[in-house]
Parts: C-alpha cells; sequence; structure tokens
C-alpha cells in the first residue's frame, strides 16, 4: 500500500511529464493527447506497473470524461445543428451508419463476433472534435462552407457518443431478458426524464432569484453535478450521463462562459491523466505490433475518407467540399478512446484487441497530424486522378445546377468569390448598387436562390482557372476575395493575375502576416476584419474626446502605417 506522500509525487511526475510532452507536442504542431498516451506507455514500464498507483487514478481520470461531457453539454449548439440544413442532418446520420458498418467488417475479422464488431465500427466512425476543431479555427476555416458543414457533423457525432456511452455502460453485467432489459430501459429514461424536469425547477429558481459570485457560481455547479452522479449511482446510470445533463441545463445562460472557463482548468487536467494512464494499459507493447496498427490505421482512415466523400458527392455538395470535409473527418477521435475503455470493462473486446485498436488510433491521429498541411497536395492530386479516370464523378453534384449565362459577355464587371457571412452583405450591396456582378461559390444552393433572383452566379472552385475563366475574370475590373481560407486566396490571386493582370483585387485575412505577403502578391488592398474593427472603435472614442478630424485622421494614418497598411 502507497502512502499519501508517495501518491502526490507520483502525481506531480506525470503531470510534470505530461508538461515536457505537451510543449513537445506544441513545437512538433501535433495532438498533445498522442504525447501522453505514448509517455503513459513509457512509464508505465518505469514507475507506474503498480496496481494500488492505477486504482487510485483510474476515479480522477474517469472524472475527467465527466466533466468533458458536462462541457460538451454546456457548449452543445443544438440550434447549429439543425440550422444547419436537412442535407447536413442527413448527411450526418448516414456518415455514422454507413461508415460504421463498413468499418465493423474488418472489425469483424479482427474480434470474429458480431456484436462487439459493430460496436467497434461505430466506434472508429468517430472522427475528433477536438482536434479538428482546432486546426479549423487556427487556419481560420471555421467560417468556411466545408468547415461549417465539418463542424456540424462532428456536433453530431458527440451526440451520438454520448447516446453509445450510456446505452454502453447500461449493458454491463446485465444477462436478463430482452424484455426486462427494455423495461428496464424504460424505467431509466423515465428517471432521465424526471431529473432534467425537477433540475431545471431548481436551477431557473436559483438564477432568477440570486446574483451568485464566482465562487459561488462554481460551488453550486459542482454540488449540482456531484448529486445527479451520487443518485444515478444508485440506478446504475453512468456519471457521464449525469455530466452531459447538468451541462445541457446550463447552457445558454449567460453565466455559461464563466462556468466554463471555472470547469475548463479542472476537465483539462483530469483528462491528461486519463490519456496519460490509457497508454499504461498498452503492456503488448511490440514494433511489429505496432507497425501493424500504423497499417491498419492508414487503411481505416483511407476507408473513412472514400466512404465519407461518395456520401457528400452523392448528397450535392461540391467536389471540393466533399474533399475538404471528408479529408478533416477521415481521422478517428478522442471519444474512440472512451468507448473502446468501457467495451474492455465490460469484455465485450478482449485485453490484447483493446490494446491493438488504441494503438490504431493513436496511430490515426499521429498519420492525420503529418498529412494535414499537405491536404492542398492531396486535393490537387484527388482532383486530377477523378478528371482523368472518373470524370462522371466530378460533375454528379452539379446535377441540379443549370449554368444558363455561359453566353453571356461580361465587361468591366466585379467577381466575388464566396458568398458565406460576409461576402452575402458584400454582394447584398452590389446588387443593390445596380453594379454588375458575377458570385463563385461552392454551395449548390447558394447559387440556386441567386440564380432564382437573377443574380449571375458560377456554381464551382475558384482556385480551379476553368471556373475564373467562365466568370470571364479577364474583362472583369474587380476581384474581392471573401473566402476565408488564405491557401485558396493565394491560388486565386496567382491565377486571376496570370488571366487578367490589370485587375484590382481585394481581399481579407485575419492574419497579420499575410499582409504584406498579399501585397507582395498584387492585391489593391487587404482588409483584416479585426483592425477594421479596432480601427472604427478608436475613431468613435477619439471623436468622443473632441479630437479635430484631421487630427483623428493623423493618428489613425499613424496605426495604419505602423500595421503595414498603407493608402
Amino acid at each position: 500500500m502507497l502512502s499519501l506522500n508517495s501518491l502526490f509525487l507520483i502525481l506531480s511526475a506525470i503531470l510534470l511529464t505530461s508538461l515536457f510532452g505537451s510543449v513537445l507536442a506544441g513545437k512538433l504542431q501535433k495532438p498533445s493527447l498522442i504525447f501522453y498516451i505514448i509517455l503513459g506507455l513509457c512509464a508505465s514500464n518505469l514507475f507506474l506497473n503498480n496496481e494500488a498507483v492505477k486504482s487510485f487514478f483510474e476515479p480522477l481520470s474517469n472524472l475527467g470524461i465527466v466533466l468533458l461531457l458536462f462541457t460538451i453539454g454546456l457548449e452543445l449548439s443544438l440550434q447549429r445543428l439543425f440550422s444547419a440544413g436537412r442535407l447536413l442532418i442527413t448527411g450526418s446520420v448516414a456518415q455514422v451508419v454507413i461508415t460504421g458498418l463498413i468499418l465493423a467488417i474488418p472489425s469483424y475479422l479482427l474480434i470474429h463476433s458480431l456484436m462487439p464488431a459493430l460496436l467497434v465500427g461505430l466506434t472508429l466512425a468517430m472522427s475528433s472534435t477536438a482536434v479538428v476543431g482546432k486546426l479549423l479555427q487556427s487556419r481560420a476555416e471555421d467560417a468556411s462552407v466545408s468547415g461549417e458543414v465539418t463542424l456540424s457533423i462532428l456536433i453530431f457525432q458527440d451526440l451520438v457518443s454520448v447516446v453509445a456511452i450510456t446505452l454502453l455502460t447500461f449493458l454491463v453485467g446485465k444477462s436478463q431478458g430482452g424484455l426486462v432489459l427494455a423495461w428496464l430501459f424504460v424505467q431509466k429514461v423515465a428517471l432521465i426524464a424526471l431529473s432534467f424536469y425537477l433540475l431545471t425547477k431548481i436551477i431557473n429558481l436559483v438564477f432568477d432569484k440570486l446574483r451568485l459570485n464566482r465562487e459561488e457560481l462554481a460551488l453550486f455547479t459542482f454540488a449540482l453535478l456531484f448529486l445527479l452522479i451520487g443518485l444515478f449511482g444508485y440506478f446504475s446510470i453512468p456519471e457521464t450521463t449525469a455530466g452531459f445533463i447538468i451541462g445541457l441545463l446550463l447552457a445558454g445562460r449567460r453565466e455559461q462562459h464563466e462556468i466554463f472557463s471555472q470547469v475548463r482548468v479542472f476537465r483539462d487536467v483530469l483528462l491528461v491523466l486519463f490519456f496519460f494512464f490509457l497508454g499504461t494499459y498498452i503492456t503488448n507493447f511490440n514494433p511489429l505490433i505496432m507497425i501493424g496498427a500504423f497499417g491498419a490505421a492508414f487503411v481505416l482512415m483511407v476507408i473513412k475518407f472514400v466512404v465519407l466523400w461518395l456520401i457528400f458527392i452523392v448528397l450535392g455538395l461540391h467536389q471540393k467540399t466533399a474533399f475538404w470535409v471528408s479529408f478533416d473527418l477521415m481521422q478517428i477521435g478522442e471519444f474512440a478512446f472512451i468507448l473502446l475503455t468501457l467495451m474492455s470493462r465490460s469484455r465485450l473486446i478482449g485485453n490484447a484487441h483493446y490494446q491493438f485498436l488504441v494503438m490504431v488510433i493513436t496511430a490515426s491521429l499521429l498519420l492525420f497530424s503529418f498529412v494535414y498541411r499537405s491536404k492542398l497536395k492531396f486535393y490537387r492530386w484527388f482532383n486530377y486522378f477523378i478528371s482523368r479516370h472518373l470524370p462522371f464523378l466530378k460533375h454528379f453534384s452539379t446535377r441540379e445546377v443549370k449554368m444558363v449565362f455561359d453566353q453571356l459577355k461580361f465587361d468591366n464587371h466585379i467577381v466575388l468569390c464566396g458568398y458565406g457571412r460576409v461576402g452575402s452583405y458584400i454582394g447584398h450591396g452590389l446588387i443593390l448598387s445596380q453594379l454588375p456582378l458575377v458570385v463563385i461559390d461552392t454551395d449548390a444552393d447558394r447559387i440556386k436562390k441567386l440564380l432564382h433572383r437573377g443574380v449571375k452566379a458560377v456554381y464551382g472552385d475558384a482556385t480551379e482557372p476553368e471556373i475564373l475563366d467562365y466568370a470571364q475574370v479577364e474583362k472583369a475590373k474587380f476581384l474581392i476575395l471573401s473566402v476565408p481560407s488564405s491557401i485558396e486566396q493565394e491560388q486565386i490571386i496567382l491565377e486571376a493575375r496570370r488571366i487578367n493582370p490589370d485587375i484590382r483585387i481585394l481581399t481579407r485575412t485575419h492574419l497579420s502576416s499575410n499582409l504584406r505577403h498579399f501585397k507582395a502578391l498584387g492585391v489593391s488592398q487587404v482588409i483584416q476584419p479585426e483592425f477594421e474593427a479596432a480601427i472604427t472603435l478608436l475613431k468613435k472614442i477619439l471623436k468622443l474626446y473632441n479630437l479635430e478630424k484631421p487630427e483623428i485622421k493623423k493618428r489613425l494614418q499613424y496605426l495604419k502605417m505602423e500595421h503595414g497598411i498603407q493608402e
């Protein structure tokens, strides 16, 4: 039996080791959870081979999963999911069901049991919300068409994962017949619904009658969380369900962000413990097995990509959007670790299969982090392959978009690339101003609506020369780029300059480092939304201090020059 002092020293060693892994992950721009698992694997052979240590830290790491589900419920935007439209909801369901069934085939070849193979297939169909969401935000692609589709699907996957965790925990150790299990399940659903109703009343009463400070808000949140965990425990309802319900009940309130900021620190530290100890369970480490895990991960990622791409092509997404979404979702996510751990504890899969699958998931995240930076190169190769060998697929998604103005002649018109949140405001203003406009976008629904309104619009990828030719960029006076991806912007700029050296190009960027780069490429005006907002606010403040207009203009001009903007 280890003393409490020894356990605290071990905890300190784990956290310091994990800190090293996180710093190394940041330097190499790889997901940190991969390094936590690898370090846990190394530590298991050094100082964590004691079962007493694992039994002490396991409840703490499980609490990290509870807090993860809590924050998912807290941040869950059902409105965003449902506002995504029927096509995306259909695509999300099809992605989980079809991909899960297809991946169940190789899982069955490994496990030789149907039900566990189906569960493993569903598990492998899930993608990483944490990794993909972070990558999309870092590249300012979360506001793009493909980014919004990807995030909507990840939200749906998170919901499926929560339900799967709840059902899997419920089925553990149950040997009763089907009718008895069904009746028990109905009872638990009724209890969850009753708890949801009563807690809603309590939370509304507390927030309506009291103004809780930061400390009181934290006490109230954790008290509710542990109360529901304790009550659910008496009825064999998983603690993860309790965490998700409490998060869902607190979502949408004005205190939501305050609650999230308080819980996030505990969640992140405890999740580090979970992934670290996940590595300690890999006891059959063998270089040949690891090579096999990387091979299996590669095959599974290719299968996921192909299945996802075909699903979204059939549903009518543009080829490039379908590629981007499929590429972003082809890895296996962090929820797979949790689901596999539950399956291992319930003896649905053996220890050897569990360890191999954990290595496969880790390998998939590692492979994905290496290939993500080359996404554009993969798209070019894929586009060439489809155009050359499967041309009917390239134009499959354009079946409902009729290009009716290829014979029309344009001159001195404006070409607007991207009709999303920013582009739609620009386009609406140009339409109201009755200026000659041609819109290019990869969203078929947007293009059809514009064509129905009589606006000239091209369905396609503006990085492709034939699309720019179709919009007659060689005769255009202005080119406005409203696509969020800086990689796509650079491609469009270079191609447009080649077609029409005299065209004036205006673009936006979220990154200060792109200001001079785009200027060097020949862009006439580069707009950085955050900086422009700051200038507008500063101008209003200076006016309120009764500064003269020439003085205000002088100060703002100095800031713009300092920022690399010359007018």
